[in-house]
């Protein structure tokens, strides 16, 4: 099931980077956001992790995000993308 909830990017983060425990390299830039309600009034407000595909992409607007979330060996995981 698909969800969609609209958020508003105030921020944009420089990009991250460097190499983890493991020697893997990781990249990511998180967004200073809040979370709209279906009347347009703060619900929250939040920092989100851009995805990785969007990373250095994203400005400072108004998104619908769609996301949905999946139950898998007892965690659960979501995805999110901004249209």
């Amino acid at each position: 099931m698909q969800h969609s909830s609209v958020v508003q990017i105030l921020k944009v983060n420089e990009p991250r980077s460097g190499i983890g425990k493991n020697n893997k390299e990781w990249r990511m830039q998180e967004a200073e956001c809040i979370l709209l309600d279906g009347d347009g009034q703060v619900s929250q407000v939040g920092v989100l992790d851009v995805p990785k595909e969007m990373i250095g992409n994203i400005v400072p607007g108004t998104y619908t995000a769609t996301f949905s979330l999946a139950e898998s060996a007892g965690a659960s995981a979501a995805a999110a993308k901004a249209h």
